[in-house]
Parts: structure tokens; sequence; C-alpha cells
């Protein structure tokens, strides 16, 4: 393994399984391999007495909302969820960062974990597990499950199974391996549900979605020879539309998959002086390092950040940063 760990699946998951209560905490913004992650791993926990909750700060986007649907919820908005959690671990995440608004729900935790897929050059928690190499946290969630000895339920099969997709783009993007195909089959017979999953992930889509992906490509700009599309969501573009943010989130595929695009950018004006800038590469580019250049992070293929400054100051400076990526 090429990432970071101090202990083995099966170690982290004796201490979390052996926990009276775990707090599991996805970050902003969640995806559906943040929420299936912990919805598999939550579901698991309480099969085994643990009081287990994963911790969100805003609501799930309706496209995953389905991981987390039934009588009973593993993802709650409420910090008093557990007053004093034995463990609280971030899930597809690492760095207080990346959970703005529960820092210090964070802290209340006896001891503090970390499973995640995403690179990092350093991690200070209590346990962790870190492997960059994975195409989904869910794998490593799946890997935990089946170290741990736990009988995987469909729930769980189909939360791992939709984080998988979800992060390799159906399989199509470059983080998709050998492996992960395996693990699908895996997941498959044990009763995944793949027709619905794909039916909610990707023919489900809100009119409202639409429309501001029309408005948004209908401005959208390419620079660098074509290799660079780059397009701008503003707060008043998306009350034009009568769309949520949220919306956006699938506008940074269709700048990617236009031929000849190397990176694709996205800028969504998240207040007056804060802008979010989602990044995605096709073939080379490491838009990991960009994204670092303005203290966020992530994949190669896929990161982000969040810049404190208006969308267009932002921009300016992020499309000097891409234009060193792509010459390189």
């Amino acid at each position: 393994m090429s990432g970071i760990h101090n202990a083995t699946l099966e170690e982290i998951g004796k201490a979390l399984f052996n926990a009276k209560s775990v707090i599991l905490f996805p970050h902003e913004n969640p995806d559906g391999d943040a929420i299936g992650s912990c919805v598999a791993l939550c579901s698991a926990l309480r099969k085994q007495g643990v009081d287990c909750w994963a911790l969100v700060e805003e609501k799930i986007p309706d496209q995953i909302a389905f991981i987390d649907e039934g009588s009973e919820k593993c993802c709650t908005k409420d910090p008093d969820c557990i007053a004093e959690p034995e463990i609280c671990a971030y899930i597809d995440c690492y760095g207080e960062s990346r959970i703005p608004g529960r820092e210090e729900i964070f802290r209340r935790g006896q001891k503090h974990f970390c499973i995640d897929h995403h690179i990092t050059d350093s991690c200070g928690e209590d346990m962790y597990y870190i492997d960059p190499d994975e195409s989904s946290t869910t794998l490593i969630i799946y890997k935990l499950l089946k170290a741990s000895g736990v009988e995987i339920d469909r729930r769980m099969a189909n939360s791992i199974y939709t984080g998988l997709c979800t992060d390799t783009g159906n399989f199509q993007y470059t983080n998709t391996t050998q492996e992960a195909h395996r693990i699908a089959t895996e997941l498959f017979a044990l009763g995944v549900d793949h027709d619905d999953i794909m039916v909610r992930l990707n023919q489900s889509v809100d009119p409202r979605q639409t429309m501001l992906e029309s408005a948004a490509m209908a401005n959208m700009e390419i620079i660098c020879d074509g290799k660079v599309a780059m397009a701008c969501v503003s707060r008043k573009l998306v009350d034009e539309c009568g769309a949520l943010m949220e919306h956006a989130d699938h506008l940074i595929n269709l700048l990617r998959d236009m031929k000849g695009v190397e990176i694709a950018i996205v800028f969504k004006e998240k207040a007056p002086e804060i802008t979010k800038a989602s990044f995605r590469s096709k073939t080379y580019a490491d838009v990991s390092a960009v994204a670092a250049q303005f203290g966020g992070g992530g994949h190669e293929r896929a990161s982000g950040c969040t810049i404190f400054e208006d969308m267009e100051t932002a921009k300016a400076r992020v499309v000097e940063a891409v234009k060193g990526a792509v010459r390189q």
C-alpha cells in the first residue's frame, strides 16, 4: 500500500466494534462515497450494539439521499446525537478544514480516527488508514468489514456499491482498478440493486439542474488551446434558474467530457467573498497540485479548494495556476 497508516484494518475494526459510541464525520458537501461509507459502517456498528451516527453539516444532496433512506437513518445534523462519543472518525476526508462547523464536536471524542483514500502527507489521529490507491473509501470500508468478520447485508452492500460507482464515474475514470471490478462482483453476489442505483444516480435529474447546467454552459470559457474548460455558477444564476447550488455538482463532468479538454473547472459562489473551485482532469494533469496551491486537495484527477475571495478574483488566480499544470 502506498498510503499511510499506523494500524491495520483489523485493528481499527476491533477498536470501532468494541467502542460504546462512535460519530462519523464525512466531508462538507458530501458525495456518494462519503455518505455510502458512513451508512455502511454505521449500519454495521449498530448491528453490533455500538451507538453510532454520521454527523453532517448540511442537507444531503437529493441525488444521493436514497443511500440513507428508510426508517433507521444513519445521518443526522444534530450536534448532540451523542453527548460524549468514545471515538470520532473522519470518513473520506482528513482535517478540521474538511468538516467546517463540526470541529468542536469532533474534538469531543476520547479518541480520533481517520479512514480515507485522499492524498495526504501526514495524519495525527490515534488510528488512521489512508490509501490513495483505493478507488473509493467505500472499498476500504468493505475491507474493514470483511476483516472484522461482519456479515454484510444488502443495505451495506448497496451503500458501498453506490460510493464505488460515484467515485469511479460508473467505472469510467482512471482510478478504476481490477480490484474495483472484483469487489463489485462480490457486492452483486450480496444482492446489490444495480438497476435501482443507476436510475437514482444517473437517470433522475431534477429539471432545475438541467436549466442551471444549460445556463452555465452557455457562458463557459475555453482556454489554453482548448485544453481547459471552465464555468462560473453565481448565486444570482442559481436563483434565476430556481435551482439549488447542489444542482451544479454534475456540471464539471459536462465540461471535462468535451473533446480536447484536459482540465475542467467549476467556480461556485458560496458567499460574496467565498468561492469554491472544483477541478477534474482527463488523462495527465495533476489537479490536486493546483488545489493544494489554494489550501485544498484531493486526487490527481479530482480535487477542489475554497478561496476566500470574490469569484472573478479567484478565477483569475486559478487560471494562472492551471496554465502551469497544462504545460507540465
